[in-house]
């Protein structure tokens, strides 16, 4: 299977290129809250989109997010992908919320009836996936994954299992989810949004900020890809999905899901640990999850992850919440395309169980042929992606 686009809308640009350029700069996204009034939370930080997007005239906001990265990818991987052998297979945790929340506030403030006749089909979740492939005139399989934080990259898995089992040739993968008040003030109630500061890592993290944003890979069999012309920039070695069966919010703090998530796409891609270059971590800044995360790369790399160098990109874009791993993916295959490492901002060391190489807050130049990117959300939802260089394996 090998990935023939890439699209990417994040705070740091609208696009995958201005995104890479501006991480591998190591600046941040973060900032105050925008797009509503935040000052009666306890934090008022975070990571929105600050550009003018292409509008798709749909009413809510993360579908313009989504088509905009869908756009750039498909452009990518050629313009043209078979109609009727291509699927969409978008994740997201929130889908059009903002739809909902203007809705239920026009209720609230103004007394206005809630009209769920004309809400429901704009925040129902499956909506976006299906947008997308209408849009596009995708008529292939049509799905939208929703385990949390790990939606995307379980989309981006599930992508790969339609192309390995013959459901489709291409499919349209990863997700998207805009910035909300609903999400702001839920992890601000669960305190765990950060007041001053994401610091993966670190041993004063304190939390997660809020992003918002989109990826998007075009995945394809490689035989239709180069019938077609379209040139491979990278492949999907492995994928490894598990569950921690632990808590509903916090992580199992031993890891063991996220380290059978990460063995489960070892064994997927057929490759020994060793052959792992670098780990894009799903790295939030919390302290539960960056200590868990830690503790499961040791159990699974052994004495070699102090050498193997991870990094988090949540303190420059934010949390993106259900399209965190899908940017992360972009993230992961441009850098094995750049052979740069993107950094971990704001790392200070001291946690003496986080005591490996983050690539603390400056770029690393280094040519890497595998990719290790994980993502982990709540009620212990885990999926660990391969991605190796064309031919590289």
């Amino acid at each position: 299977m090998v990935i023939t686009g890439l699209g990417a809308v994040t705070g740091l640009g609208p696009n995958a290129r201005e995104f890479w350029r501006r991480l591998i700069a190591a600046e941040s996204a973060v900032g105050p809250v925008a797009s509503f009034d935040a000052t009666e939370w306890r934090t008022h930080l975070g990571c929105e989109i600050r550009e003018a997007l292409p509008e798709t005239g749909h009413p809510d906001r993360v579908y313009d997010l989504a088509v905009s990265a869908c756009r750039e990818a498909v452009e990518q991987a050629g313009g043209t992908l078979p109609a009727e052998r291509t699927a969409v297979v978008i994740g997201t945790l929130q889908g059009g919320i903002l739809t909902l929340e203007q809705a239920v506030a026009g209720e609230i403030r103004q007394g206005r009836p809630l009209d769920i006749l004309a809400t429901y089909p704009v925040f129902i979740l499956s909506s976006l996936s299906r947008y997308i492939a209408s849009l596009f005139g995708f008529r292939g399989p049509v799905a939208t994954p929703c385990p949390a934080c790990a939606s995307s990259g379980t989309a981006i898995s599930r992508a790969g299992d339609l192309i390995r089992l013959g459901y489709a040739d291409a499919v349209v993968t990863g997700g998207a989810d805009a910035f909300s008040q609903d999400t702001f003030s839920g992890f601000n109630a669960m305190r765990s949004a950060a007041a001053t500061a994401c610091r993966p890592f670190s041993p004063n993290r304190e939390g997660l900020v809020i992003g918002e944003g989109s990826g998007i890979l075009i995945l394809e069999a490689r035989e239709t890809a180069l019938a077609r012309g379209a040139k491979p920039l990278a492949v999907l070695a492995g994928t490894g999905l598990s569950d921690d069966a632990h808590h509903i919010t916090a992580p199992d703090p031993e890891g063991k899901g996220a380290e059978l998530a990460m063995r489960a796409a070892l064994a997927d891609a057929g490759l020994p640990p060793e052959r792992i270059d670098y780990i894009n971590t799903h790295g939030t800044g919390t302290p539960q999850n960056d200590r868990m995360e830690t503790l499961a790369v040791k159990r699974v790399f052994g004495e070699r992850a102090r050498r193997l160098p991870l990094s988090s990109i949540k303190a420059a874009v934010g949390h993106c919440m259900g399209a965190a791993g899908a940017v992360e993916a972009v993230a992961s295959v441009l850098t094995l395309l750049q052979g740069m490492l993107p950094p971990t901002l704001n790392f200070t060391p001291g946690d003496p169980e986080c005591d490996l190489d983050y690539v603390p807050n400056q770029a690393r130049l280094l040519a890497v042929k595998t990719v290790l990117s994980n993502s982990f959300g709540f009620a212990g939802n885990n999926v660990s992606l391969i991605f190796g260089l064309e031919g590289g394996k």
